[in-house]
């Protein structure tokens, strides 16, 4: 990603983003729009075909804020990202206690799948490997 700064201003800053993605920028704008110093913040897509995009924003100090925009959606990503990681956990690990502890669940499971087999089938080898599938926390 290559970023061009434009038409700048002590009020206004205007970027050219090329390699870039839209959402990302929009992402920024979002945490620039928050700011109560920031009077606007714009991102557009020069053209569809193209990969530049440009950014227009008009604030009391428009680089500075860009910058603390951009340190600001780094920083909620990564929060966002430990969150994901933490849930896909819990949930792996809240399968295979269903696995180990409600031989029901999995049963059902199965025969929704239209699985044809019997239960005891079904079960003995889930038991088996139980413990290659049970997380160690």
């Amino acid at each position: 990603m290559e970023v061009q700064l434009g038409d700048l201003t002590k009020k206004e800053a205007n970027l050219s983003i090329f390699g870039g993605d839209a959402a990302i920028l929009n992402v920024i704008q979002d945490e620039l729009l928050e700011s109560p110093s920031t009077k606007f913040a714009g991102v557009i897509t020069k053209h569809p075909l193209t990969d530049e995009i440009w950014m227009r924003v008009v604030s009391t100090n428009p680089l500075k804020d860009i910058i603390k925009a951009t340190s600001t959606a780094i920083e909620d990503t990564a929060e966002l990202k430990k969150l994901l990681v933490s849930k896909i956990k819990v949930t792996e690990w809240n399968f295979a206690l269903n696995v180990k502890y409600d031989k029901k669940t999995i049963t059902d499971y199965y025969l929704a799948q239209n699985v044809n087999t019997s239960k005891k089938k079904l079960i003995n080898p889930l038991k088996k490997n139980l413990k290659k599938q049970t997380p160690n926390f």
